[in-house]
């Protein structure tokens, strides 16, 4: 059985993650199959939006302890992990929207941290307790401070609170709250907000925001400035420009999707102060003197 689905209905996919006999948690297949759907996902120019979900009565439960105590986890998969992870915090041209019901735990509430939204069901609950089987929870560690503080990350990393969906939202890591029933039609209205913008806009956009807190500001302007000129340059932004003009909503339905650099080894330029031009005069003399 396929651990990962993945359903593409243009401009919105459908990502389910696939082990509900033990809510969705993440073995080496597991990891393997989710960094090829991203990849996947990546070169899909007419996917805009992914919806990602989990099949059961969880989201994902983390690690599966079964295969780490079986010593079938191996350090590498915990490199593997991470990329997966990453993979899906940059891909830029597309909002990833997490919707959540019942345990997201460890890997589940990592991988939620990395995507532009987290809708819960009122029943869902989350925990990072890695701690508690000898083993750090990931690159939570980096982005839980980021996202809601140091105090509320240390409480979930190292104390392994577990919060439900109301407290959750308290803290910022949900940005909705909805009741069982209203998840799909959530999830839905959510990706149709998204798909009101401008694509070129929200793919810059969204590359600075997930670089904002590992660039120095000058190298940080001169991203920004680059992608402002390719936003002022772009297809949407001309159609966006007519539109204003006729008094009308923008359709960008239409708009072709252009090449969407990746961030790893992706260089930026860098803002140098030009030297002043030595003056002819100046120079002669330099040249003459024995």
């Amino acid at each position: 059985m396929d651990r990962i689905i993945l359903e593409k209905t243009p401009p919105i996919a459908r990502l389910t993650f696939n082990r509900p006999e033990v809510f969705n948690a993440t073995d080496l297949p597991f990891v393997k199959e989710l960094q090829a759907t991203g990849k996947t996902l990546a070169k899909e120019k007419d996917i805009r939006v992914v919806l990602v979900t989990g099949a059961g009565r969880g989201f994902c439960s983390g690690i599966d302890l079964k295969a780490l105590s079986r010593n079938e986890i191996k350090p590498s998969w915990f490199r593997q992990w991470e990329d997966t992870v990453r993979t899906f915090e940059t891909l830029y041209d597309k909002a990833v929207i997490c919707g959540i019901h019942g345990a997201c735990i460890g890997g589940g509430l990592q991988f939620t941290l990395a995507c532009d939204m987290r809708i819960a069901t009122e029943d869902a609950f989350f925990s990072l307790t890695a701690v508690r089987h000898s083993i750090i929870p990931g690159l939570g560690t980096f982005r839980l401070p980021h996202a809601l503080g140091l105090n509320h990350g240390k409480l979930l990393a190292l104390v392994a609170t577990r919060i439900n969906a109301r407290q959750a939202l308290e803290w910022g890591v949900v940005d909705k709250v909805v009741k069982a029933e209203e998840l799909d039609a959530a999830l839905n209205e959510a990706a149709e907000m998204f798909l009101q913008n401008a694509p070129t806009a929200f793919r810059e956009t969204k590359k600075l925001l997930v670089q904002c807190f590992d660039l120095p500001y000058t190298r940080f302007l001169a991203a920004y400035l680059k992608g402002q000129k390719t936003c002022l340059t772009s297809p949407d932004h001309a159609l966006s420009s007519e539109a204003y003009l006729e008094e009308r909503p923008p359709d960008f339905s239409q708009v072709p999707q252009q090449r969407t650099p990746r961030l790893a080894g992706h260089k930026l330029a860098v803002v140098r102060k030009r030297k002043a031009p030595r003056s002819r005069a100046r120079h002669l003399r330099r040249v003459s003197q024995p």
